[in-house]
């Protein structure tokens, strides 16, 4: 799984690089998607580090990351959907659920790691439900906002890529905590990790494409 997560760490770093260059420019990104970008470019060493070393600081670094990038998940992406479709969004109640999340399993079930299996099932479940709602009201014959653009929708497509397809691999997740920790079997879960990798991967190069496609068209 090593290569994969390079070239994970390579695409997110040169993403988050690129839409800060073009928001500090003519803010030509909105700021949530650009912080999502540089949440997702910081995970990414961590989880190198994991992979190349077993020791227990990494492993910690690694889940430390990716729960503070779970947090990013539930605040910057739906309200950047929400904004599309000039709706507020109120990250209260997701946002606490997965601060508290993986301690709750951790305390109701005696999980011996720190899981963010449910973080991710909730993170799929509100950003599919926020890109359902982006495209009900693109197809709503009422519409008459041209805010929705092409390269609007290219980025909503990754999206949905990446977090309608992790639901399924997050329930997976979740079966793989219980079993390992309820009824002390162990099931081989690290194809879970890759699919998730694989999503991050195409969503980040449909940025990329929906916007530099739109900056060609359109010269600073």
């Amino acid at each position: 799984m090593l290569w994969i997560l390079w070239i994970q760490f390579l695409v997110s770093l040169a993403n988050a690089i690129y839409f800060f260059v073009l928001y500090k420019k003519a803010k030509l990104v909105p700021l949530p998607l650009v912080l999502f970008c540089i949440a997702d470019a910081l995970t990414a060493p961590a989880n190198l580090w994991a992979s190349h070393s077993d020791s227990d600081e990494s492993v910690t670094a690694a889940n430390i990351a990716s729960w503070v990038f779970s947090i990013a998940e539930v605040v910057f992406i739906p309200a950047f959907l929400s904004n599309l479709i000039s709706k507020k969004y109120n990250p209260s109640v997701p946002l606490f659920l997965v601060v508290i999340l993986p301690f709750l399993l951790k305390y109701l079930f005696n999980v011996y790691d720190f899981d963010l299996s449910l973080n991710y099932f909730l993170s799929g479940i509100l950003i599919s439900y926020h890109c359902y709602r982006v495209i009900i009201y693109t197809l709503s014959p009422n519409t008459r906002d041209n805010r929705i653009l092409v390269k609007n929708q290219m980025v909503v497509f990754g999206i949905m890529i990446c977090y309608v397809t992790s639901v399924p691999f997050s329930i997976g997740s979740i079966a793989h905590m219980l079993f390992s920790n309820m009824f002390k079997i162990h099931i081989d879960s690290h194809w879970v990790n890759s699919a998730f990798l694989l999503g991050n991967i195409i969503q980040h190069i449909f940025f990329f494409i929906s916007y530099r496609w739109h900056i060609q068209r359109q010269p600073l």
